[in-house]
């Protein structure tokens, strides 16, 4: 209201992937606190390694869709600290690693809204029509795919990666439908990218121990469908 808002942050000026040779992409997506929600970049002087993490990274592409929308990268960008209010995600321990285990060329998207359910992230949706995130999420990574394809890539989703927060994990209704509607999202994905092996990696937030919800176990749920799946891989908490 008085003018000011977030530093808006460059598209990379030097491409840094090698044309013509192929790029694993990895899609981050989901809730809380894959958005990162309560993760300052300030407090990531005083953590071990933490300032090698705050650092921009050149070498890693990186585009964004946070807020369902809300806050969107410029093009790629360098991996940092993205967040609207000076918050970041776990993109940056994550391509950290991968960069240490792997020589392959990688690129990251993210895609998330933190006010999310589960519902919101299935086909059919929700009530609301305007919290149904299924489509500009396919749309995303579609994008994203075709950006990479556009500067001479062949791309391979090497995965997505997704995390459940705490409303599925808390709210009655939500945690008893949980797997039933990952696996929902999970599989039409998959058909809707006409990528039928598509990699899923599955986490959550810790379920809310409440005497009146201990008989629905979200978790071991998720994990079962994890199991049932060659191509899905459950992150036990």
């Amino acid at each position: 209201s008085v003018g000011l808002g977030p530093e808006v942050r460059p598209a990379l000026e030097r491409w840094p992937l090698r044309k013509g040779k192929p790029v694993r992409l990895y899609v981050l997506a989901g809730h809380r606190n894959m958005e990162g929600e309560r993760a300052f970049a300030a407090d990531l002087a005083g953590l071990k390694g933490g300032k090698r993490l705050a650092r921009d990274r050149k070498d890693v592409p990186f585009r964004y869709s946070t807020g369902g929308g809300v806050h969107v990268s410029q093009g790629w960008e360098a991996l940092g600290p993205a967040g609207r209010h000076g918050t970041f995600g776990p993109e940056l321990s994550f391509a950290s690693t991968l960069s240490r285990r792997t020589r392959d060329q990688i690129a990251v998207a993210k895609f998330t809204h933190s006010g999310s359910q589960i519902l919101d992230w299935t086909p059919e949706g929700s009530d609301a029509d305007a919290r149904d995130l299924y489509p500009a999420f396919l749309a995303f990574v579609r994008d994203s795919v075709a950006s990479l394809e556009a500067r001479g890539h062949d791309v391979e989703i090497a995965g997505i990666v997704y995390h459940l927060g705490e409303n599925d994990m808390s709210f009655h209704p939500y945690r008893r439908m949980a797997a039933e509607r990952v696996a929902e999202l999970v599989r039409a994905s998959r058909r809707d990218l006409e990528r039928p092996a598509l990699p899923w990696y599955l986490s959550q937030q810790a379920p809310t121990k409440l005497e009146r919800l201990k008989e629905l176990d979200p978790v071991k749920d998720i994990a079962r469908f994890a199991e049932s799946d060659e191509h899905t891989v459950h992150l036990p908490l």
